[in-house]
């Protein structure tokens, strides 16, 4: 794969990740709590939230966020046979240290190193890639059995 279709892709799943996750904790609380005026003083509250997204998710969904779902990306563990604590250490590196923590430290730019270091490495590992002892790996479209039978019945 490309080192720019890669980095492309995984842009877009965090973004994604970021959108989809906004909406449902915006829609969850308009019609729990009926003022939307609290989504604008969540500051720390949403970091947390997300955080524990992109760490829970992926431990029980086999690297997968819906936005690497979406774009057909996969994490992946540089190391094999992890039980599901250390799956979470991996985890909690790659995004609490290594994009969060840095990140809020650097003032932004380890965001943009990391992009350069997807674009311009072989293995096309980032920073956080590197903490975390992670890699990802791209995944085509699985084929629909629905689809498959149609085209045998012809």
């Amino acid at each position: 794969m490309s080192s720019l279709i890669h980095l492309r892709k995984r842009i877009l799943a965090r973004l994604y990740d970021g959108l989809i996750l906004n909406g449902a904790v915006y829609l969850i609380l308009y019609f729990t709590i009926l003022e939307s005026a609290i989504l604008t003083e969540r500051g720390g509250a949403w970091s947390v939230v997300f955080l524990s997204y992109m760490i829970l998710v992926p431990l029980f969904w086999n690297g997968y966020v819906i936005g690497r779902k979406m774009n057909q990306i996969q994490l992946q563990y540089t190391k094999s046979n992890l039980s599901t604590l250390d799956k979470f250490r991996h985890l909690f590196l790659r995004e609490f240290v290594g994009f969060y923590l840095i990140g809020l430290l650097t003032i932004g730019l380890s965001f943009i190193a990391s992009m350069i270091m997807i674009y311009k490495r072989e293995d096309n590992k980032g920073i956080h890639d590197l903490i975390g002892g992670t890699h990802m790996v791209e995944h085509e479209q699985e084929a629909k059995p629905f689809a498959s039978a149609q085209h045998a019945s012809n």
